[in-house]
């Protein structure tokens, strides 16, 4: 499907971060699937998290980085033997620098079935303030 000639120029509101920090204690990352939307007043980051619970979601952003990470822990099974193991419960990662400017103190999130969902606000653009001379 063609975009429109002006979608194609228009500078991107997010870059990803390709940077991932190294664990220690288990294999790497997951990298979530995210869709990031815009409209006048926010911009809306829906991350896919599946598995991961509520209180187990971090998200920060400093300086206009976004980092969403998701922690999944293991459920196994009562009174059974494991004999072979092909699920390893990983943790979510992902960072995006933001090119709009946001609110940083009114950034809200939710988790529901497993998707993520930050709203950040935009804040206004710089006004000219006119001062008057005395």
């Amino acid at each position: 499907m063609a975009q429109a000639k002006s979608d194609r120029t228009r500078k991107p509101r997010a870059e990803e971060v390709e940077t991932c920090p190294v664990r220690e204690d288990r294999g790497g990352y997951c990298v979530p699937r995210v869709d990031i939307c815009e409209t006048d007043r926010e911009i809306v980051v829906a991350a896919d998290m599946p598995g991961v619970e509520r209180s187990a979601v971090e998200v920060a952003i400093d300086h206009g980085l976004l980092t969403l990470l998701g922690r999944v822990t293991r459920k196994s099974l009562k009174d059974v033997k494991q004999f072979y193991e092909e699920f390893l419960p990983e943790d979510y990662y992902r960072a995006f620098r933001l090119d709009a400017a946001v609110d940083e103190d009114s950034v809200s999130a939710e988790m529901n079935r497993g998707v993520l969902t930050v709203r950040l606000r935009k804040s206004g653009p710089a006004r000219v303030r006119r001062i008057e001379v005395r």
